[in-house]
């Protein structure tokens, strides 16, 4: 089993804003953005306990991780660019 990541959070962001997680190399920026994006879930086969809702969309469900990779509702850019999950305006 897993060890617990993370516990009891709530964000909330609004349309006009940009969230930047930053910092040294190694503690952990990387799994709670895989964890709100459905990456974990789909791409790593990981476990996630909880809700997360990105306009009424959950990229937790199968059919919604579709949406979030199809869609910009999500960019995530990474350290390393052949690890970027970033989607073109539409």
């Amino acid at each position: 089993m897993s060890a617990r990541v993370l516990s009891d959070v709530d964000l909330a962001v609004d349309n006009s804003e940009v969230v930047l997680v930053a910092g040294h190399s190694g503690p952990g920026k990387t799994i709670p953005l895989f964890a709100v994006t459905g990456v974990l879930v789909h791409l790593l086969g990981d476990y996630v306990q909880g809700s997360v809702s990105i306009y009424g969309v959950d990229p937790l469900t199968a059919r919604d991780f579709e949406e979030v990779l199809e869609s910009s509702l999500v960019g995530l850019v990474l350290q390393n660019p052949e690890r970027h999950l970033v989607s073109p305006q539409h």
